[in-house]
């Protein structure tokens, strides 16, 4: 398990590289921050809070109920990297038939690059886990378009990694 020095400067790496991730429909890019402390429940919604607040220039704006969904390294990864891997694979076959040239293929190699190295480091992190901010109060058709994505992890030094961004989903 790294030290949280090593595991930030890993993802600050990563993400210098590419930085998208694939369930937003805009530009989120993920923000790497350190914690001395696990981050509670009230943690996590004050941090998801502040990202909304921060997007929206609407300055009447009022938080919605929110809720936590919790997800393991896998459940949340494994799905993406499978949808990234089928991504590689039609762009593939396009350069083999000749509809497409090669350099397309970076196009697709690119998003499976980044979430296996992303999954790679947290997997190495003790209590890796990934928390969905939903608007908990409305529908996905009545509610807002903002899902605040944590990615956490514990160090050897007992430092807490946070990965997070503001997704928008509608």
């Amino acid at each position: 398990m790294p030290n949280a020095t090593f595991a930030v400067k890993q993802l600050r790496q990563i993400l210098q590289d590419y930085n998208y991730w694939s369930e937003s429909e805009s530009d989120s890019p993920l923000k790497v921050t350190r914690s001395k402390t696990m981050l509670s429940k009230e943690d996590i919604l004050s941090r998801d809070a502040a990202m909304r607040k921060a997007i929206t220039a609407n300055t009447n704006y009022t938080i919605p109920e929110r809720t936590i969904v919790w997800k393991t390294l896998d459940e949340t990864f494994k799905p993406l990297i499978a949808q990234s891997m089928l991504k590689l694979v039609t762009a593939n076959e396009a350069m083999e038939k000749g509809f497409c040239e090669l350099e397309v293929l970076e196009i697709a190699i690119e998003p499976l690059e980044f979430l296996v190295q992303i999954y790679s480091v947290f997997k190495e992190l003790s209590l890796a886990k990934v928390a969905y901010v939903f608007d908990g109060k409305k529908g996905r058709d009545e509610g807002e378009c903002y899902t605040g994505l944590f990615l956490i992890g514990d160090t050897d030094d007992s430092e807490i990694i946070v990965a997070s961004t503001l997704l928008t989903q509608t």
